[in-house]
């Protein structure tokens, strides 16, 4: 098990946000296809598996966080507070 966390660590460090901006430009480009149906079902369990990644990651620079907070509640209910 521990050699799979260090092998993961190389591949994905958590100061690397490469994965994550380019996530956000592609749901910024073609998220609204993703609106209806089953596709919109598939893509609210993408985010819900995104959003467990970004909390994996640990600290997360300021224009990233910027995109997420501005781009991602208002297209996405599953990041929407429900309480």
């Amino acid at each position: 098990i521990v050699n799979m966390i260090v092998q993961q660590d190389v591949l994905d460090p958590p100061e690397d946000c490469f994965r994550m901006r380019m996530i956000i430009v592609l749901l910024e480009t073609c998220g609204h296809f993703f609106d209806r149906g089953s596709s919109k079902r598939r893509l609210d369990r993408f985010m819900i598996y995104f959003q467990r990644y970004l909390l994996s990651k640990g600290l997360i620079p300021l224009d990233v966080e910027f995109d997420l907070q501005v781009y991602m509640p208002s297209k996405f209910t599953c990041f929407d507070c429900k309480s």
